[in-house]
């Protein structure tokens, strides 16, 4: 490598390390804000009807009744093709 040369990588690379340092340096800058003021979370626990449920809930009047006990039907032993 000639001495040019060598001075050219060398410049080339000390260039790089300041745009480097100069992009984090405009990265990190932060506004000064006032910190506002934090309010204490309340423990009190507000119910506003605890008897009515809070979404509304249709129930079915129908009777329920049992299914009829049958015979299962076999399990499909087909496996699936790729």
């Amino acid at each position: 490598m000639t001495s040019r040369t060598a001075t050219v990588v060398h410049r080339t690379t000390v260039m790089l390390g300041i745009a480097a340092v100069v992009a984090l340096g405009a990265c990190s800058k932060q506004q000064a804000t006032a910190p506002a003021e934090v309010e204490a979370p309340s423990t009190d626990f507000i119910a506003e009807n605890p008897t009515e449920p809070a979404v509304p809930v249709n129930l079915p009047t129908t009777a329920m009744t049992n299914v009829p006990a049958g015979e299962a039907a076999p399990a499909s032993s087909a496996s699936p093709t790729k």
